[in-house]
């Protein structure tokens, strides 16, 4: 018998989806408190949505994509935070970014508790064995 996915997990994969709205809002309105958007949104777009994926296949039980999410968000907000302003001009939302660095972690502590943990290996297992 399948074990029921637990809450956490449930929120936490909302709270990823959120991370990357709030991401797309804050381009926008970072291009709005500027007066013109930045060069790149394009890339910011297209990696806002792969980890809109990624957080899907998370809700789905696939441990490998919880670490895939934290290694391409850690990346993106380095080079969100400290390449892309001072190299391309891409200005930032700071009140924004912030609460998505809060949000992400605390998705992230979610899907490491103990009943998380435990759910994605039962979902594991099944794959394995299928």
């Amino acid at each position: 018998m399948a074990m029921p996915k637990p809450k956490r997990v449930n929120t936490a994969v909302w709270l990823l989806y959120a991370v990357s709205v709030l991401g797309i809002l804050e381009l926008f309105t970072s291009a709005t408190i500027k007066g013109e958007t930045t060069p790149l949104i394009a890339l910011d777009i297209v990696v806002y949505l792969c980890l809109i994926l990624i957080a899907f296949a998370v809700g789905k039980g696939m441990g490998l994509a919880k670490i895939l999410y934290i290694i391409l968000a850690i990346v993106w907000y380095i080079v969100a935070i400290f390449y892309l302003p001072t190299h391309y001009a891409h200005d930032l939302n700071a009140g924004l970014i912030f609460i998505q660095l809060v949000m992400t972690i605390a998705a992230v502590y979610m899907l490491y508790q103990p009943k998380s943990v435990k759910w994605f290996r039962s979902k594991d297992k099944l794959t394995t064995c299928s």
